[in-house]
């Protein structure tokens, strides 16, 4: 999912959304990690501060 820089819905709340949606579709096995922080960051295009 690409980022809408300009919308109404942070970036942070549009990155949580993308993982909780991705979660649900089974992308991600049950106890399995998440991406790391730098994954995140890199596949966002967005700074370490937006992820946490």
């Amino acid at each position: 999912m690409t980022l809408v820089r300009e919308n109404i819905t942070s970036l942070y709340r549009q990155i949580a959304d993308t993982l909780r949606q991705e979660i649900a579709a089974g992308h991600f096995q049950p106890g399995g990690k998440l991406p790391s922080e730098a994954a995140l960051e890199q596949r966002f295009a967005v700074s370490r501060v937006t992820v946490r």
